[in-house]
């Protein structure tokens, strides 16, 4: 299951796509924090990146998760923890590595992997508030000025944190 799965360039048939509005991607749409309609312990792995800060009780969101997973089944999360607000519908809650793992471990996963991925650093979160504080810039020179100054390599995209249901 790909949950929260947006609009996915490209899709696999062995995946169910979820959704809470009606993304192209999306096998099924439900609605935020509700109990999905899927089967308990049926699901061999749950990928989830960049969601949970989106949800206003993401710990509820977990629970189903254990709920639909198999016994050894794999949760794979990846979720921000000093990113500005944003996205849909509304940003709720950053995490720090810790704050992740108590939250699956609540709810009797075992944490294989937690750690900060380039992309959710304080040095990633300057670059996109400074980002959006030149494109925000009145004065051309300036923007183009602040641009030339704070381009850089970007950092590498993907992180995962690893849980498995059941010990």
């Amino acid at each position: 299951m790909d949950l929260g799965c947006g609009r996915r360039a490209v899709t696999l048939d062995n995946v169910l796509y979820v959704e809470v509005y009606p993304s192209v991607s999306a096998d099924l749409i439900v609605e935020p924090n509700c109990r999905y309609p899927i089967r308990d312990a049926s699901l061999r792995g749950i990928g989830c990146f960049a969601v949970l800060e989106h949800t206003r009780k993401p710990w509820l969101v977990v629970q189903e998760m254990r709920r639909m997973l198999k016994p050894g089944g794999q949760v794979f999360i990846d979720w921000p923890f000093l990113q500005p607000v944003h996205g849909y519908p509304s940003h709720f809650f950053n995490a720090t590595r810790e704050g992740l793992t108590s939250i699956f471990e609540d709810e009797g996963f075992s944490v294989d992997l937690a750690f900060t991925g380039a992309h959710q650093t304080a040095a990633y979160s300057i670059q996109w508030l400074l980002g959006r504080f030149a494109h925000n810039l009145n004065d051309p020179g300036l923007r183009q000025n602040s641009r030339r100054r704070s381009s850089g390599s970007s950092p590498s995209r993907w992180t995962g944190t690893p849980c498995r249901a059941g010990a």
